[in-house]
């Protein structure tokens, strides 16, 4: 059986979901697929302090990490 690929929307959600986990403020996925060739997707949270925000961070490479992405 042919493994699934993850699309970037998928990934997208992921991360954002990840990163809510982790109490992320406001946590969003803009599409910018029209905007550059960098990227399809670009996720934006926010975090009170610094230790909230390397959790938040920590928290969406882990979700990657998890899926194998």
């Amino acid at each position: 059986m042919k493994p699934t690929r993850t699309t970037p929307l998928q990934l997208a959600k992921l991360l954002r979901g990840a990163a809510a986990d982790k109490k992320a403020w406001k946590p969003v996925v803009l599409d910018v697929r029209d905007k550059t060739t960098i990227a399809d997707y670009f996720g934006v949270c926010e975090g009170e302090t610094d230790r909230p925000v390397t959790g938040i961070a920590e928290g969406t490479v882990d979700a990657a990490t998890e899926k194998d992405l």
